[in-house]
Formats: structure tokens, C-alpha cells, sequence
């Protein structure tokens, strides 16, 4: 490793490389689908009020539209993250591109609470598979030192999409209600979907390995133990049977997940891939960026109800400058990624996300809104800035025919680590003496895991520049 913390050694694989013509091809037609998919998400929490009106429930009821999609979404997605790699990442992305577009269409007919939760579920855990599918896909027809500038188009989709969808949802759900955003998102997924039958390339089947039925199953207990002892605690009760039974079950589940992969000829989840140090800091710089910047998006709001006295007009208003700056600097990122390294960016990025923490419990233990809002910024500039390095990393750390579980586990490690930032800062915020104090220590908690980040950050090791990827046998179309 050099002084710039570049690996001076080749990777496990070289990229698939396209022509430059396919794979901007192959790139816009998978960011089309992201957006598709993602740009309900926003604005669909902020309509749990009218639907619960709608359907004559409770709030806490209603609320599962949101709580038991995620769950769903990240019990499936390393199971379809490996499916991919197993079976073909074309054919697992248009199977769940099509299902999760058909429950689309389905919800807007929704006749009650339970059927809404259930479309919304089905939808989420089949799109789960289009995630890690499209992230495959990119990274196998982009050269090595060329994935971090399309992760930046990623960042810039993934974060705008819902932004774009809150911004532009809100007057059509006040104009003529929720139902119209899934036909929407239904025919954007055609669209999405007729483009990418024509341009995605088929990548390699490995169909001598069986799948992991096993060890699928353990994780996939073992992540919903996790995610719902984490996400009801607070409802529930901490000490109830019921929570206190989740926490005991998930090292339990996860154990045996372990030794069950150690003994698979075939394991769902490479744990070898652990062992590759730029794997290990992507990774777990996820949990703890995304349990900082999650922790601070849901305490945002309540800050400017609370000390503010703001509408949720004005509120709205604000919050979108977080999500606006992630998107921006996600491309912004992928160019200047290229000339400083991924560990300079990636130490950078979670700086930044560490300041925002800092200037955002100033702002709210002295009422100042621009510290609070140069907070927002920064910590949404922080996010995206970082998704690229991070993210190239994660991918130029293993073999292409890994990428597809190696993907899903990163994103699922970082919906954990959002889960547990949110319930931390929360909590801290709702013990403390004063609200005011309680916003600042719950900040200051998310600066000192954003911190955590940092230390993380600077074992990255970059990529070499300027090395012709080597090419495989061409991709079948």
C-alpha cells in the first residue's frame, strides 16, 4: 500500500468490461428501475395518517406498511442477493423487477389495512432481489477503477428518487389520495422493464452449486429476531417476554447460520469474504454511517416540532435539503473519488457525517435553525459522498461471483445499523431531563458513532488507476 493508501496488488476479479455505448445502456436502464422502485418510500410514511383514517384503524396498525415491508425487504435480500449469483443476475432482476411491479399495480387497490400491509410486503421482497441484482450488474460491465463514477449516478438516484416523490407526492395525495403513487410506480416499472429486457447483458450461472436452504433459513431468522426485538422494543416494552425473547433468539440463530457455513460445500454467505480487509471496512462502515444518519432523520422532525414550532409544511420543506445534498454529492463523489483515492473520499465522507452530528446538537441545544439545517446538509452530503468509495470497494473486494450476496449483506448490515441508531437516539431523547437536552445528547451519541466510522475509514485501501481491467469471455446478450 502506498503513502495514498492504494492497494498495489490486483483484486480477486477483473470486471466484464462493455463498450462504453453498453454500458451507459445497461446503466441508465437500471437506475430507471431504482427510481421506480424507490420513490414511493418517502412519501408513503408521511401518509400513514389519512390511510389509517382511510381504512377506519389505528396508527399502530397502520404503521406495519412501513415496519413489515423492511422487515420482509431484508429477510429477502441476501437470499435473492444469492440467487443471482447462483442462477444469473439478468434473470433474477426481470423475475423481481416483474413481481414487484405487479404488486404495485395490486396495491392501489388495497380494501383494507391488512391488504395493503400484505401487497406492500409481497412488493418489497420481491424487489429485494433487483438491489443486489442491479449492483452486480453494473459492477460487471464497468472496469474497476470506472465503478465509482456509475455508484455516484447510483447515489444520486437512490437518495433523489424518494426526495423527488415527497416533493411531487404530497399535493397529488392531498389532491386525490395515496392510491395513484403505486399506478405511478407501476408504470414507470413497465417502462423500466421493457428497457431492461432489451439491454441487460446474462451473466455467468453456476449451476453445479446448490443453494443453502439451511443456512437461509437460520439467517433469515435470525435477522428478523434482530430487526424486531430493535424496531418494537420501544412499543413492546424492553422487558417484555416478546422482546426479551427476540434478543435471546438472534445470537442463537446467527451462531448456528455461522457453523452451518463453515460446513456447506455451497454456503449462502462466503464468510471467506470477511477476511478481505476492504470488504470488512465497507461493511461496517455501513452500519455505522447508516445507524448516525437514520438515527438523525427520524429525530430531525420531531426537533423542528418540538423546539421549533414549525408546520409540517415548513418541516417538509427543510428535511428535503438532506436528501437533495446526498444525491448531489453522489456524483460529485464518483469524479472526485477518481483523482484522491476511495480512502481519502471514504475518510471524507465520514468526517463530514460526524460534523453534521456535531453541528446538529449545537443547533439544537441553542435554537439556532441554520446550524440545524447546515446539519441536514452536511450530514446528506456526508451519505452520498460516501456511497461511491464505499461501494466500489465493497464491490472490487470479491469475485464477481460474489457480488451479488456480497452486496445484499452490506445493505442488509446497514439496515441493522440504521434500526439500532434509530432505537438509540430515540430512546436517549426521550430519558433525558429536558427535550432540549435530550435532542443534544441524542446528536452527540450519533457524532460519537459517526466517529466510530471514521476510525473505520482510514484502514480503506484505494484502487489503482490508470490498469487496463482484464476481459473475460464476452457477456451474452
Amino acid at each position: 500500500m502506498d503513502a495514498g493508501g492504494r492497494v498495489n496488488e490486483t483484486g480477486p476479479a477483473a470486471a466484464s468490461v462493455a463498450p462504453a455505448a453498453s454500458r451507459r445502456q445497461v446503466l441508465l436502464a437500471l437506475l430507471v428501475g431504482m427510481a421506480a422502485t424507490t420513490f414511493p418510500i418517502s412519501v408513503l410514511a408521511a401518509s400513514l395518517p389519512s390511510i389509517a383514517r382511510e381504512f377506519d384503524t389505528s396508527e399502530s396498525t397502520v404503521a406495519w406498511v412501513i415496519s413489515l415491508p423492511t422487515l420482509g425487504f431484508a429477510i429477502a435480500m441476501p437470499v435473492l442477493g444469492k440467487m443471482g449469483d447462483l442462477y444469473g443476475h439478468r434473470k433474477v432482476y426481470l423475475w423481481g423487477f416483474t413481481a414487484a411491479t405487479m404488486f404495485a399495480a395490486l396495491t392501489a387497490l388495497a380494501w383494507d389495512a391488512q391488504s395493503l400491509i400484505a401487497l406492500r410486503t409481497l412488493g418489497q421482497m420481491t424487489g429485494a432481489a433487483t438491489t443486489p441484482a442491479a449492483m452486480a450488474l453494473i459492477m460487471t460491465v464497468y472496469a474497476r477503477e470506472d465503478r465509482v463514477r456509475a455508484m455516484g449516478w447510483w447515489s444520486l438516484v437512490t437518495a433523489g428518487s424518494p426526495t423527488i416523490g415527497l416533493v411531487a407526492g404530497g399535493p397529488i395525495i392531498e389532491l386525490i389520495g395515496w392510491r395513484p403513487l403505486f399506478l405511478i410506480q407501476a408504470i414507470l416499472g413497465l417502462a423500466a422493464l421493457v428497457a431492461a429486457r432489451r439491454v441487460l447483458p446474462e451473466t455467468p450461472r453456476r449451476h453445479t452449486r446448490g443453494f443453502d436452504i439451511p443456512g437461509a433459513a437460520t439467517l433469515g431468522l435470525g435477522i428478523a429476531a434482530l430487526l424486531v426485538a430493535v424496531n418494537r422494543g420501544d412499543e413492546l416494552g424492553w422487558t417484555s417476554p416478546a422482546i426479551l425473547t427476540a434478543f435471546a433468539l438472534t445470537p442463537v440463530l446467527l451462531a448456528a447460520f455461522i457453523r452451518i457455513e463453515r460446513r456447506s460445500p455451497s454456503p449462502l454467505l462466503p464468510l471467506g469474504m470477511f477476511l478481505s480487509r476492504n470488504y470488512t471496512v465497507s461493511v461496517s462502515v455501513q452500519f455505522f454511517i447508516q445507524s448516525a444518519y437514520m438515527g438523525g432523520f427520524v429525530l430531525s422532525p420531531f426537533l423542528l416540532d418540538t423546539e421549533f414550532g414549525y408546520s409540517p409544511a415548513l418541516i417538509t420543506t427543510i428535511m428535503v435539503s438532506r436528501p437533495l445534498a446526498f444525491s448531489l454529492a453522489g456524483p460529485l463523489s464518483g469524479r472526485v473519488t477518481v483523482v484522491i483515492g476511495e480512502r481519502r473520499a471514504g475518510i471524507l465522507a465520514t468526517t463530514t457525517m460526524a460534523a453534521s452530528m456535531v453541528m446538529l446538537a449545537y443547533g439544537a441545544s441553542t435554537r439556532q435553525i441554520v446550524l440545524v439545517v447546515i446539519g441536514l446538509v452536511m450530514s446528506g452530503a456526508g451519505n452520498g459522498f460516501g456511497q461511491p468509495p464505499f461501494q466500489a470497494s465493497m464491490a472490487n473486494a470479491v469475485d464477481e461471483e460474489d457480488l451479488g450476496i456480497a452486496s445484499a449483506a452490506k445493505n442488509v448490515i446497514g439496515q441493522i445499523g440504521a434500526a439500532v441508531g434509530i432505537t438509540l437516539m430515540t430512546t436517549l431523547r426521550s430519558v433525558a431531563d429536558s427535550p432540549t437536552t435530550g435532542f443534544a445528547i441524542a446528536y452527540w451519541t450519533g457524532a460519537a458513532i459517526a466517529l466510530v466510522a471514521v476510525v473505520i475509514a482510514f484502514g480503506l485501501q484505494s484502487t489503482p488507476r490508470g490498469r487496463t481491467a482484464a476481459r473475460p469471455p464476452q457477456l451474452r446478450q
